[in-house]
């Protein structure tokens, strides 16, 4: 994702890695954000890129019949709590076959 930064615009900010599958959720299965972005420009950079994979997932399911339409997140234990506070719509799901294990999972439905 381009944002402003250090007084530039159009700079990278963030970035998010997805995993696709035909007839699952889309799958964020790791975020990166510019280390000397300030807190709030943090939160704004990554709500920017979750709410452009939310409408991935569903331009995924309407446009070419891929996944679902949800979106779900793979997180360590200690960040899947904290990203479940900051994104209210996000439930916790449990995996019967995690793509990695020791991880959390969290989805968002349509």
């Amino acid at each position: 994702m381009l944002g402003w930064h250090s007084f530039s615009p159009d700079l990278p900010v963030g970035r998010l890695d997805l995993h696709v599958s035909q007839r699952r959720a889309l799958l964020i299965v790791r975020y990166e954000l510019v280390g000397t972005l300030i807190r709030g420009e943090r939160a704004d950079a990554l709500g920017a890129l979750v709410a452009c994979a939310a409408a991935i997932a569903q331009r995924l399911k309407t446009d070419i019949n891929v996944g679902n339409g949800c979106l779900e997140w793979q997180l360590a234990p200690d960040r899947a709590i904290a990203m479940q506070q900051a994104f209210p719509g996000f439930r916790r799901v449990r995996k019967t076959k995690p793509l990695k294990r020791g991880m959390h999972y969290l989805r968002l439905d349509p």
